[in-house]
């Protein structure tokens, strides 16, 4: 199994993998995350899209509702 730990708070989590590659690919993605928050964004965007079509034709008061963010429609 494979941990991340940030060098600021000392703590540690699981990337819940036995896979090098798979480690090293999360991790990597962690760091960019971290670099660039609005690129991660428009990725996680495309992503969501291309898993469900009708994602589409949300607006960010729907996207907001299904993130959470938002309670009330």
């Amino acid at each position: 199994m494979y941990f991340i730990e940030d060098r600021f708070t000392k703590r540690q989590a699981s990337l819940r993998t036995k896979d090098k590659r798979i480690a090293a690919r999360i991790l990597n993605t962690k760091n960019e995350a971290q670099l660039q928050p609005a690129i991660s964004r428009e990725i996680a965007k495309a992503y969501w899209m291309a898993g469900d079509p009708l994602a589409a034709s949300f607006d960010e008061n729907d996207r907001k509702f299904l993130a959470g963010l938002n309670p009330s429609p």
